[in-house]
């Protein structure tokens, strides 16, 4: 019996639409870790993406990132934008 990638920890109000830019994602869940399922690349940058998971903490995102990964599904973990003007934090995983 395989695996299949759990629910997102936290469930927005509105269903998620299909992939849309990496940025944008980062704009819609500020100061929220975000799971996304790459599904545009140009060169190996991340263009494009699918929420899989949103979490406060990024351990929370671990279980549900080796589900995909297993499945071979390609996933990057980035923080979404700040509230306030600062450093960007971005974790790539291939």
């Amino acid at each position: 019996m395989s695996q299949s990638i759990p629910s997102l920890f936290h469930i927005p109000a509105a269903p998620l639409p299909g992939a849309q830019p990496i940025q944008t994602w980062k704009a819609q869940y500020p100061e929220t870790w975000l799971l996304l399922e790459i599904t545009a690349e140009d060169d190996g940058e991340p263009l494009e993406g699918i929420v899989l998971a949103t979490a406060a903490a990024l351990e929370e995102l671990q279980e549900v990132w080796q589900v995909a990964r297993s499945q071979g599904v390609l996933t990057m973990v980035t923080y979404g934008a700040p509230r306030t003007a600062g450093p960007e934090v971005v974790v790539s995983v291939t």
